[in-house]
């Protein structure tokens, strides 16, 4: 009876070995394609379009971080991961959304890691271009972290609504419906206040 099994388990076993061969070939060659297809960035190349973008970071990360040293620690962690990675980007053109997706991922991570809430009174200056009304600037900055970050990207940064979806890795449906209530809270905000004066 085991002479009988010998030669079907010797079949199957034999191909078995020829997927994982088959597999092993298609992953060797996926990655050899992957490989030409990546970015080749050199550290001053990496580092011109860092620096090109570090009023962005710094913002991005007021959004979601208290503290300003929290912010700095963020966006520093958040170049080193991506100088680590840095192999995988496959469009340079995409340089600057990855980089803040990864930025939004660390401030995420510090803010888990504290795991408690920040009174509003303790949220530091927000910055804002030139000129902003420092109304406008104080009911963005009693927005809701997230509404905060979105309004942000489109309005300060200039993003498009797909980018800002990229890199806050949400569909640009919950982009614009972020939008929409940041718009509504804000218009409420500056009526009640004029209805105050």
């Amino acid at each position: 009876m085991a002479a009988g099994r010998g030669p079907l388990r010797a079949k199957k076993d034999n191909r078995q070995n020829q997927n994982q061969a088959l597999k092993r070939l298609l992953y060797e060659e996926g990655r050899k394609g992957l490989r030409e297809g990546m970015v080749d960035m050199d550290k001053g190349e990496f580092t011109r379009r860092v620096l090109a973008m570090e009023n962005r970071l710094y913002r991005v990360s007021c959004c979601l971080l208290p503290e300003h040293q929290d912010r700095l620690d963020a966006a520093q962690e958040a170049v080193l991961r991506a100088w680590e990675k840095v192999d995988r980007l496959w469009d340079p053109k995409r340089f600057e959304p990855w980089l803040l997706r990864i930025l939004t991922n660390v401030c995420y991570d510090m803010l888990r890691a504290r795991s408690r809430l920040t009174p509003l009174d303790a949220l530091g200056e927000w910055p804002a271009p030139e000129g902003q009304d420092l109304e406008l600037r104080q009911a963005i900055q009693r927005l809701d972290p997230s509404l905060r970050l979105v309004v942000a990207l489109r309005y300060m940064d200039g993003y498009k609504l797909r980018e800002i979806a990229q890199i806050l890795d949400i569909s640009i449906g919950t982009v614009k419906s972020r939008l929409l209530r940041a718009k509504g809270k804000l218009k409420a905000q500056l009526e009640e206040r004029e209805d105050w004066s």
